[in-house]
């Protein structure tokens, strides 16, 4: 399965843009010499278009040939859940099956993960 590890999907809303940001980063750092097809999926909660614009750019940077993927998600399909450090992104993973129906496996990841290798 790990050849075809393509997608990998993290959730965030503005107030985690840095952690996104650097979660990111390290699962591209440590994708640098593959020469598979890498989605990103950012299931979005509230990060405003300039910041997200940034963020692209910023991961760009770092792995040209990647693809972002950006679902939107109204934080209103979870009114009534329990906040979470403040917010209701993590809930977003349970939208997965509906989201990437086509995706055969994918990758979740919170945004306090730092990958390496």
């Amino acid at each position: 399965m790990r050849e075809k590890l393509e997608h990998f999907v993290f959730a965030a809303d503005g107030n985690f843009r840095l952690q996104l940001k650097v979660a990111v980063a390290s699962l591209l750092e440590a994708s640098a010499d593959t020469d598979r097809d890498i989605v990103i999926h950012v299931l979005d909660m509230g990060i405003g278009n300039d910041a997200w614009d940034e963020l692209v750019e910023v991961w760009r940077g770092l792995f040209e040939s990647v693809n972002f993927e950006r679902h939107l998600i109204d934080e209103s399909r979870f009114a009534g859940y329990r906040k979470w450090k403040g917010g209701l992104a993590a809930y977003a993973r349970i939208l997965l099956p509906e989201l990437l129906c086509d995706v055969d496996y994918c990758l979740y990841a919170d945004c306090d993960t730092f990958f390496v290798s």
